[in-house]
């Protein structure tokens, strides 16, 4: 039993001290709680009323608090249910409890009866345990009534500072109410007036009351939620709230931290596997861990959880979530869909948004498939292509994120938690991180049961399992539990609860805890824990526990609840429970306690996500998946039903033109809600009409990207001649035109990006543009993102029409949206610029220019930088290199007034313009300039241009060298061509950072060249074994590299090599050069000469013969090549 047994007479105040620590355990940490529960504290039968339009007002109430990211809520333990069930000890308990949950807020009302005034004698059967309180006695002993204990202890006699408001009702005392209790009712309300601390209005009607509430609570929404929260810094919060959550319940594991520790300090090592049986704590691992890098570690943590309520299974859905994290915690600006067309300002170059903007098309591309390329094939077939497309496209999506954030200068850690929910086979997911960069760590966590790590740990990754409790340890977590509540065990006690099978599990041991604490009978304790302790199965414990839960408050009355709370997808207010399940505030209030241990509280919005919590509450009050459906189609009318909340306009933080974000609103909860629950249904025809709803589609655009998608595709699989082409269809002559431009963007980039259904994008666009009520400029701004679809797909000339129009619209408008054509030129220069306009694209840079350079924000100085710098390269593409190279200069400074010297885009510009220098011959210069370059790549660890200053520095030495040579000082010459092949040696270390190109593989082969003049064969061969052949771009190269390397085999006597590769060479000159070339004549002769050398005569006279018969067509037989192939042929006859 427990320790602490205390008998007395002042039982309430042993439940208020459990109350207040059950409080500092399961309650979200306050700094981050956007939850108002207001506890309402009146008299039973004089306030029925006031009660009633109360819980009406705060439902609109909720309307004001959930643009805010506010859950704002009203307790009242007096509505719905009975007087008599009002007068019980239970009841009593219960709002003292939620008194403290809800504290700060509070409302008291007095009207015209003093209350019920328990004795002893009535709470004595609720409370068996006791602790001395002086207050609680003197309560009772003065026959206070519970509602002015109520507002003694909530609010008067609490020294802390509040948000209470009290409201006292002008009207006659009731007649019926005895003398002592009038008197005490005019004592109490003389209190309220005289204290000082807290307002307090007189009111004559329900409608009044009404009136100063909710003047109240608008000023308090308004003083400490001042902001209107947008989507995604609502999605940002739900996300710490969980990850709070798990850390509030982590417990500690030395040796995992040490693990973790061990990881980040191996700069060899880039991938931590984390695996653990559910319930052992992964999550909260991982959770932890996030924690400490973000506080402790220089180093930017980005953690991502999947689990149950994670809809889409798709990895390309896991990188386009995991690059929007890592854009928003890298601060990268998202500056709509018109400013997301340039990726990079050319192929060489790593602008300073260049990760932004790479992640940010990683976060608008995802699959394509092609169906009426496979129409052909069965249903089987087609699921099976699809299949390989999807990993194909997962694998490309992961390499271009990691290739992204190994452009960034931070170190990054990934902590994706539960990632065996991907859909994904197990080769096809360990490729997914095969590329990861040396910036970037990432940690896995994976259920024991998947087999999916297992290519990683036979990789060599570094693997963790996670074990779970040893018996000390569940010991120290009860301990430290029960102290919470005041509590200990025994001896015995301790021995049986740590010996219990599942107590290694975290999550287990923590749901028979929370039971332990909530068992009153303490003489049977250890036969109650025992029973509980004999089941070592999670299933069969979970069932236990719910059918306990069942037995002592009615399986039909809590069924309900936990099935709807066990399916939802974002989880429903306190308010919306009660609503739909039926059930009444002390009920709740009870329940809410009773699952505290496996209840998810997302910041007011309740569900469970407990997997295997939720198969036992399917075991118990779902009969089949019909029971399950039809629970469904209850939360979709109910939801549906609520047409006040559900009719919500859609509303703007900041609406212009540009499509600035979302305001969030609960009505959008719901639609995704609806969405969620019919996706899951099946029921694809309603679901269908339902996403091809305008508003429908825009939330679930702005508010969950990916469940839209999922439910797309699911439609097509189910019947694939509906596609979301039907959003072409939409007349959007019934929208609001407020709303056409952002609606009419957002599906014709939804289109294009997701399912490349660009025809279905452009009828979309057009269509939007048809009323005259849409603004020019939002008309203008709609072409302009159509133009920006083509560029993406590389349609350049289609999209400098887009953006041609785009102008034309802009320029007509008065007064003139400067920045809209500011943005235009940019986007249009760019089209150009790619193109290889160049005289087109320096135009409008200059006039996007023009306008960037008038302002003085940081934003627009980045743009003059970037713009600047495409300038100085159109300089350097048109061969004007002296003025490109003034150019990168002066953009070396702007980047070193931005960003310091030590910066990415300063080495950059350097380098190109040395190279500029280059080309023009101030060979002396540009060396000063490429070192100074190289310096500075060095020591900011740019791997990327510390390899394109040693290419550049390679040109150079090689042009020193030709000069030197020329000069005759063959001491200096020999010099610079040692240099030359240090730097020629550390950019081809890792040839897929050169970019294999043609001019690359032409560079190589003059350093073959030059290797094979000073007689070292050995690199010869080296080269030309690892060099990359494009024969079919650059013939003569390919065949000169076969040829230095046939050489050199022949130099060092390994003739059948040497064979090999001089056949090799022939090949490729009669394939791509033909008899007319002298070398394909010559090729043919030193094959054959590597036959003799081989003793293969009919092979050599062969090949002799054939080259004599074509040098006789080309030059006669009296030419010196003929001679000499005749003489060979005497020779290899005789």
């Amino acid at each position: 039993m427990f320790v602490n047994r205390v008998y007395g007479r002042s039982h309430l105040l042993i439940q208020i001290y459990i109350m207040i620590k059950q409080l500092a355990q399961y309650s979200v940490p306050a700094e981050n709680s956007r939850v108002i529960r207001v506890f309402l504290s009146s008299t039973f039968r004089d306030m029925e009323m006031e009660r009633s339009a109360l819980v009406k007002l705060f439902k609109g109430l909720q309307v004001k608090a959930a643009s805010r990211g506010v859950t704002i809520s009203l307790v009242d333990l007096r509505w719905g249910i009975t007087e008599e069930d009002a007068k019980s000890g239970k009841v009593v308990e219960i709002c003292l409890k939620e008194i403290v949950h809800s504290r700060p807020f509070f409302i008291g009302m007095v009207g015209e009866r003093y209350g019920w005034c328990p004795s002893y004698e009535d709470l004595s059967q609720t409370f068996s345990d006791s602790l001395e309180y002086s207050w609680v006695e003197d309560d009772l002993n003065n026959h206070l009534s519970v509602t002015e204990m109520e507002m003694q202890f909530g609010v008067l006699r609490n020294p802390d500072p509040l948000h209470a408001y009290f409201y006292i009702k002008q009207s006659a005392t009731d007649p019926s109410c005895p003398k002592e209790e009038f008197h005490k009712l005019q004592h109490l309300k003389e209190c309220l007036l005289q204290q000082d601390r807290y307002p307090v209005q007189e009111y004559d009607s329900p409608e009044q009351l009404c009136q100063f509430v909710e003047s109240a609570f608008t000023e308090l929404l308004e003083q400490e939620f001042p902001s209107v929260l947008t989507v995604e810094d609502n999605q940002a919060l739900q996300e710490q709230l969980t990850r709070n959550e798990l850390l509030f319940n982590y417990h500690p594991i030395p040796e995992a931290d040490q693990a973790f520790s061990d990881f980040l300090a191996a700069d060899e090592q880039r991938c931590l596997v984390v695996t653990g049986d559910r319930g052992l704590g992964k999550s909260a691992l991982l959770a932890h861990w996030s924690d400490w890098v973000n506080n402790d570690m220089q180093m930017i943590p980005i953690y991502h959880r999947l689990d149950n309520t994670t809809l889409s299974s798709y990895p390309e859905t896991l990188v386009r979530a995991l690059a929007a994290k890592c854009q928003n915690a890298l601060k990268c600006q998202t500056l709509g869909e018109e400013d997301l067309f340039t990726a990079e300002v050319s192929k060489e170059s790593d602008s300073t948004q260049g990760t932004a903007r790479s992640i940010l098309d990683i976060v608008r591309e995802s699959m394509v498939f092609g169906n009426n390329v496979l129409d052909g094939f069965s249903e089987n077939t087609l699921r099976n292509i699809k299949e390989i497309e999807e990993d194909l496209n997962s694998i490309q999506k992961f390499s271009q994120l990691w290739a992204a954030l190994g452009r960034s200068k931070y170190a990054i850690i990934l902590l994706i938690d539960d990632i065996s929910y991907l859909n994904s086979t197990e080769v096809s997911l360990f490729s997914l991180f095969g590329s990861i960069p040396s910036n970037v760590k990432v940690v896995l966590s994976f259920a024991a049961s998947s087999t999916a790590y297992l290519p990683f740990v036979r990789n060599g990754y570094v693997h963790y399992r996670l074990n779970g409790f040893s018996q000390a340890d569940a010991k120290s977590f009860s301990k430290q539990y029960l102290s919470t509540y005041s509590k200990a065990l025994s001896a015995q006690q301790e021995d049986i609860l740590s010996s219990w099978g599942l107590a290694k599990q975290p999550r287990c041991l923590n749901v028979l805890l929370n039971e332990l604490v909530s068992f009153g009978q303490y003489d049977t304790l250890s036969e109650y824990m025992s029973g509980y302790c004999q089941i070592n199965e999670i299933a069969q414990f979970y069932d236990s526990v719910l059918r306990r839960l069942s037995s002592d408050y009615g399986f039909d009355r809590i069924g309900r609840a936990l099935l709807m709370l066990s399916l939802t997808l974002e989880g429903f207010t306190e308010d919306e429970v009660k609503s739909m399940t039926g059930i009444n505030q002390l009920l709740w209030s009870q329940l809410r306690v009773e699952m505290s241990s496996w209840l998810t509280n997302k910041g007011g919005r309740y569900c469970i996500c407990d997997t295997q919590m939720i198969e036992a509450i399917e075991r118990c009050f779902a009969q089949d998946d019909v029971s399950i459906d039809e629970c469904r189609k209850e939360i979709i009318v109910a939801l549906l039903d609520d047409s006040d909340t559900l009719s919500h306009p859609l509303t703007f933080a900041d609406y212009n033109y540009r499509m600035k974000q979302f305001c969030y609103h609960d009505s959008y909860r719901y639609q995704v809600e609806i969405t969620y629950q019919s996706y899951k249904m099946q029921h694809w025809d309603f679901l269908r009409d339902w996403i091809c709803d305008a508003e429908t589609f825009e939330i679930l655009y702005r508010t969950n990207y990916s469940l839209l998608e999922d439910c797309w595709k699911a439609i097509m699989n189910d019947n694939p001649s509906l596609t979301p082409a039907a959003y072409a269809e939409l007349d959007f002559g019934q929208i609001d035109s407020f709303l056409i431009p952002v609606i009419a963007n957002d599906m014709a980039t939804f289109l294009s990006s997701s399912f490349h259904l660009t025809k279905a994008a452009m009828e979309v666009s057009e269509k939007s543009m048809e009323g005259e009520a849409i603004p020019l400029i939002a008309k203008s701004v709609l072409k302009m993102n159509e133009g920006c679809r083509y560029a993406r797909n590389e349609e350049y000339e289609t999209a400098c029409d887009c953006f041609l129009k785009a102008l034309v619209m802009q320029e007509s408008i008065v007064p003139t949206p400067e920045l809209e054509i500011a943005n235009t030129c940019r986007n249009l220069a760019l089209a150009y610029y790619y193109n290889e306009q160049y005289n087109e694209a320096a135009i409008y840079l200059n006039r996007a220019l023009n306008y960037h350079a008038a302002s003085t924000d940081e934003k627009s100085q980045a743009e003059v930088i970037e713009l600047s710098e495409f300038l100085a390269y159109c300089d350097y593409y048109r061969d004007e290199e002296e003025s490109a190279a003034k150019k990168f200069r002066k953009v070396a400074e702007m980047h070193e007034s931005l960003n310091g010297r030590l910066s990415s885009g300063v080495a950059k510009c350097l380098r190109m313009q040395g190279k500029c220098l280059y080309y023009i011959k101030r060979y002396d210069e540009a060396w000063s300039l490429v070192n100074e370059a190289l310096g500075i790549a060095i020591q900011i660890d740019n791997r990327k241009q510390i390899v394109a200053c040693h290419k550049e520095l390679y040109h150079l030495c090689k042009e020193f060298k030709r000069v030197m040579k020329e000069r005759g000082d063959e001491q200096s010459s020999t010099l610079f061509f040692r240099e030359s092949l240090l730097h020629e040696k550390f950019f081809s270390e890792k040839p897929r950072l050169s970019e294999l190109t043609v001019r690359y593989e032409a560079l190589r082969c003059d350093i073959m060249r030059q290797y094979y003049e000073n007689k070292e064969y050995g690199n010869v061969i080296r080269i030309a074994t690892t060099l990359d052949i494009h024969e079919d771009i650059d013939p003569d190269v390919s065949s000169e590299v076969c040829y230095y390397e046939a050489q050199a085999y022949a130099k060092t006597e390994n003739y059948p090599m040497a064979k090999d590769a001089f056949l090799k060479e022939f090949e490729l000159r009669k394939k791509y050069l033909g008899w007319e070339d002298d070398h394909t004549i010559l090729a043919c002769q030193n094959l054959g000469v590597l036959h003799s050398f081989c003793n293969e005569r009919e092979d050599a006279l062969a090949c002799f013969r054939e080259a004599y018969d074509h040098e006789v067509k080309r030059n006669g037989s009296d030419s010196e090549m003929a001679k000499k192939l005749l003489q060979y042929i005497d020779v290899v006859r005789s």
